[in-house]
């Protein structure tokens, strides 16, 4: 009998032991929703328990509801003990975190960190995500909340939608205490106030190809020098397309069109293709000041830009990202597929907020 029960024992260590080439893909883990270490007994779970690492879940109540129910982070809170790591199943994710004076704490351990001058190490969690309270490794706040660069935005307090107009009227406002704005003539300041009315549509601007501020003094561009608007291009051109220092996009534009224009078809590529180029990226890393926001002309479009730490970081206006803690991405190429991170410039891990550590297959609940 005790041979076979060490047969038997040994068939199962070696099911488990195939657990462990499925740790860089995919694991299956089918909870229980109880309590926050309710999960079924599986070769899965058997491999945390042979290594001492105790597996939780905040799965609470409903199976149709969220992964981390306020429910479940109350009994989660319970069950931890304090300065235990311990791997929490979320999301469809693993992440580690540890109890600290009452309060968990979820780790840090994404790359990209290694960018950025931190100390964080792990950042508080709440019943919904991460509150933006950032920890050393001794569990001591960080000084890695950065004050907001773009200053105080404030509207009134009955204000609940912003409209439009609402918008118009503090730029409007801001036009009336511009003193480039009172220095214009009657005509021009007409004009000026022509292009606000056209906001709501949009403008395109005429680049100069040579330097990251080079634009044409058009109606619009006046209007965002009267609003002291740091406005910036990275459409940066090659020395041997231009015909001069000042060449701009409807200069450039006409000259390729003349019969016999030299480069004229390589010209034209150029200017159908991307408006952010190599060169042009790093003239913005050595033109852009630390902590002053800008304005980055980019595919017709308007970007907010502040270079924090020497990394240049676009302001995250995507409506897809308001119920998540995304505000910035970092620029780090011309294709614009940088980090996402939150208000204290800090990464942010997508559906996470955590760096993620495997892959986890849930099972169809009926």
């Amino acid at each position: 009998m005790q041979l076979e029960q060490n047969l038997e024992l040994s068939e199962f260590n070696k099911q488990v032991l195939g657990v462990l080439p499925k740790l860089t893909c995919s694991l299956y883990f089918d909870v229980t929703f109880s309590s926050s270490c309710g999960l079924e007994k599986t070769f899965e779970t058997a491999l945390f328990g042979f290594l001492g690492v105790p597996l939780r879940h905040g799965w609470l109540v409903d199976p149709q509801g969220p992964q981390l129910t306020r429910y479940g982070f109350s009994s989660l809170h319970n069950d931890l003990i304090a300065l235990q790591p311990t791997v929490l199943i979320w999301n469809e994710n693993l992440i580690t975190i540890s109890k600290f004076e009452d309060k968990i704490y979820v780790l840090l351990n994404d790359l990209s960190l290694f960018k950025t001058k931190t100390d964080a190490v792990w950042e508080r969690l709440t019943h919904a995500n991460g509150d933006g309270v950032f920890v050393d490794c001794n569990f001591v706040p960080t000084d890695s909340k950065i004050q907001s660069v773009l200053g105080d935005i404030s509207f009134e307090p009955h204000e609940t939608v912003v409209s439009m107009e609402y918008l118009l009227g503090l730029v409007l406002a801001l036009l009336g205490g511009s003193v480039k704005m009172q220095d214009y003539s009657d005509e021009r300041k007409s004009q000026i106030l022509d292009v606000v009315k056209s906001l709501a549509g949009g403008f395109d601007m005429d680049v100069i190809f040579t330097r990251t501020d080079g634009f044409t003094m058009t109606q619009e561009w006046l209007l965002l020098d009267c609003l002291d608007l740091n406005l910036r291009h990275g459409w940066i051109a090659a020395r041997d397309l231009l015909t001069g220092p000042e060449v701009s996009f409807e200069s450039l534009t006409l000259a390729s069109n003349e019969p016999g224009f030299p480069h004229a078809e390589e010209i034209k590529n150029f200017l159908r293709g991307p408006q952010l180029t190599p060169i042009g990226l790093v003239s913005l890393q050595e033109d852009f000041v630390e902590n002053v926001p800008c304005i980055l002309f980019w595919n017709k479009h308007y970007h907010t830009i502040v270079m924090i730490n020497g990394v240049l970081n676009s302001l995250v206006t995507d409506s897809n990202y308001l119920e998540t803690r995304i505000v910035w991405q970092t620029l780090d190429g011309v294709n614009g597929d940088g980090v996402y991170l939150d208000n204290n410039f800090t990464p942010v891990y997508v559906g996470l907020d955590a760096a993620t550590s495997v892959y986890v297959m849930w099972p169809k609940i009926n």
